[in-house]
């Protein structure tokens, strides 16, 4: 079983954008375990792809909010670039995925944002879908490795 969320995002003063609005990016991310990768473009041509730390999560107790009809729980975590991100994940989905490099919890992610709401991503749909979900093959890709 594969499950489809469709995300829309928040645009500040220009209110609500569809994903599906969006230009198409080149950017991936990918959870394998306990590695996550990441491939993005950087100055609009090249793409690098990096391994990106997993993310230690927070749980915070006593905290429940519902979103599309499922029961969520909230988690606190600080990236490694020190950005504080709560998430809302729901248990009845045990998939440890979400948006962009906000993986590892117990359940599927469906809200997450940072402490300032300049960044706020959320779930508006969960489908089950068909199709088969495969990595991104891209031309030209650099390696970037950890030299520590």
């Amino acid at each position: 079983m594969q499950t489809k969320v469709q995300r829309h995002t928040n645009a500040g003063n220009y209110g609500i954008l569809l994903i599906s609005s969006l230009p198409r990016s080149k950017s991936s991310i990918y959870k394998d375990g306990d590695k996550i990768t990441a491939t993005l473009p950087i100055a609009r041509k090249d793409l690098y792809r990096f391994e990106k730390p997993a993310l230690k999560w927070e749980l915070i107790k006593y905290k429940k909010k519902t979103i599309l009809s499922y029961s969520c729980n909230l988690a606190k975590t600080t990236s490694d670039t020190g950005k504080v991100y709560y998430a809302w994940y729901t248990l009845s989905i045990p998939i440890s995925e979400g948006s962009f490099r906000f993986k590892g919890l117990n359940g599927l992610i469906l809200e997450v944002y940072n402490e300032e709401k300049s960044i706020f991503i959320n779930a508006v749909e969960i489908a089950k879908v068909r199709e088969l979900i495969e990595l991104l093959k891209y031309v030209k890709v650099y390696d970037l490795k950890d030299k520590s």
